[in-house]
């Protein structure tokens, strides 16, 4: 029997993680790997072609912010639900992403 797996798309500028990301979500059946983006233009892009469950993106992202761009990705993907990370454990940015609509929170780094 097939399981369902969530498709998981993530943005983050920090290319040493990638091959965690990969190993990490390779090593659990229930989840999908779509994609690693480095920018919100990136993702956008490629937006089109992918139908992802959930969009992992980091805050601080060059050219369009993570937070920004959860306002780019509810209009093309308004039922994608979208998680922010970050290094900074700042209220005001788990606030603006919230205000945002983010549908989560992360603190980086993350163990398994």
């Amino acid at each position: 029997m097939k399981t369902f797996q969530t498709k998981i798309i993530i943005v983050d500028h920090d290319e040493k993680l990638h091959l965690a990301y990969k190993s990490f979500l390779k090593e659990d059946e229930r989840y999908k790997l779509l994609g690693i983006y480095k920018s919100i233009n990136e993702l956008l892009s490629n937006l089109g072609k992918v139908n992802p469950d959930i969009i992992i993106s980091e805050a601080s992202l060059q050219g369009i912010s993570g937070i920004d761009g959860i306002d780019y990705i509810r209009k093309r993907k308004g039922h994608v639900k979208i998680l922010i990370m970050s290094y900074e454990n700042d209220f005001n940015l788990v606030r603006e992403a919230f205000k945002k609509e983010a549908n989560g929170y992360l603190s980086k780094p993350m163990n398994k």
